[in-house]
Parts: C-alpha cells; structure tokens; sequence
C-alpha cells in the first residue's frame, strides 16, 4: 500500500496544466503602424513608400495590411495584405514567430504594453495599439 501511495503521489507532481504563453494574449487586438526602421511614416525603402500599415491578432492568427506607393511604376497606392499564424518559435514564447502564410516568410514580434515590434530582416516595424 505504501509503494501504490509513493507511486500516485510521484505521479501526480509530474502533472500540471498546460502553460500560459502571456504574449500570446498580450498580441492580440488592433495595432496601427508609427515606425519603420525608426523613422515615422511615411518612410522610402528602396523603391516603395510606406504609407500606413495595420496589424490584427486574435486566436493565434493574424492579417498585416500596408499601403503603400511605388513612384517608378507610377502606381497610386496598393494595399499589401498578408495573413498568417502566431507561434511560440522560441524558447519561453518571447519573442513569438509570425509565419506569413502567402509569402513564405518569418519574423519575430514583441507585444509591450501598448507597442508590438514586428523584426524581419533588414526591417524593424513599431506598432501602437488601437
């Protein structure tokens, strides 16, 4: 009877719910984009000027809209839509991993307090919650 006691009590300290990932919670909502690269909008990249930006999350999915201006092809303003998934990519979910799902690309975000940054390489995109 002790060794069965010894076995459930060894057991059960093995067992535990699943774990809370805070930033996965903290990503969510409406986020409208200020910076790219540090500098406020609207900021010249090669050959594109972006205009504005949004970012959406909720239930570990997400949709990133910008619009911007391409002055050599004469185009206006186009809207980039991207959608994709959330993951926790890394050790202890932080920062967590973007995977666009149209473009089969990768970046990291940070959600803190009221900002996200969103890092792909060569690019550094600061949101600001709605």
């Amino acid at each position: 009877m002790k060794t069965l006691s010894a076995l459930l009590l060894i057991s059960s300290l093995g067992c535990h719910d699943t774990p809370t990932y805070p930033l996965m919670d903290a990503i969510e909502g409406h986020w409208t984009l200020r910076t790219v690269n540090g500098s406020p909008l609207p900021v010249t990249i090669a050959d594109t000027v972006t205009l504005s930006g949004t970012f959406s999350a909720t239930r570990g999915s997400f949709t990133s809209a910008t619009v911007i201006r391409t002055p050599a092809t004469g185009a206006v303003e186009q809207t980039t839509s991207r959608p994709g998934l959330i993951y926790c990519g890394h050790v202890g979910c932080s920062p967590l991993q973007l995977v666009f799902g149209n473009v089969s690309a990768e970046a990291d975000a940070m959600p803190e307090g009221q900002t996200l940054t969103i890092s792909l390489p060569g690019r550094t995109m600061v949101y600001v919650r709605e």
